[in-house]
């Protein structure tokens, strides 16, 4: 066994308080850190549930907006869909029923045609004042002198 000498008590005792001091160094670092972020982490998650809030209130309402607008849609297209369907297919079997062979029969294509063609007309009636109306030029300034 080695003698120990007071050289050697002495490196030791350093070689302790070193480690001491930087075991508290250490764990008053890692304590101060954890305050912090303990002070930090409530008003970040109260700034975070706050934006959170605000975007989930925003999709509520554009969603609830966007379903209450999608609903009412379908309703009309249905509404005119079923409207349009008994219409056409009620037509249909009345043009099944009546014989085509017969003056009552050439009466009802002759008149159907003229319907169609009256029709026509209006559309392109309708169409052409559309358009002029689109086109309508702005009156002229008057007497103001552009230079």
């Amino acid at each position: 066994m080695a003698k120990k000498t007071s050289s050697d008590s002495n490196d030791t005792g350093e070689k302790i308080l070193r480690e001491t001091i930087v075991q508290m160094t250490s764990e008053t670092h890692q304590e101060t850190v954890m305050e912090a972020t303990a002070l930090e982490t409530p008003a970040r998650a109260a700034v975070q549930g706050l934006r959170e809030g605000a975007g989930d209130a925003r999709e509520a309402v554009s969603g609830g907006v966007s379903a209450v607008s999608q609903t009412l849609s379908e309703v009309v297209y249905k509404g005119f869909y079923y409207l349009s369907y008994g219409v056409v297919y009620s037509a249909l079997v009345v043009a099944s029923l009546i014989p085509t062979d017969n003056a009552m029969g050439e009466g009802i294509q002759a008149g159907a045609d003229a319907a169609k063609k009256s029709f026509d007309e209006y559309q392109k009636e309708r169409a052409a004042h559309r358009d002029s109306a689109a086109t309508v030029e702005a009156p002229a300034d008057a007497g103001l002198a552009t230079s």
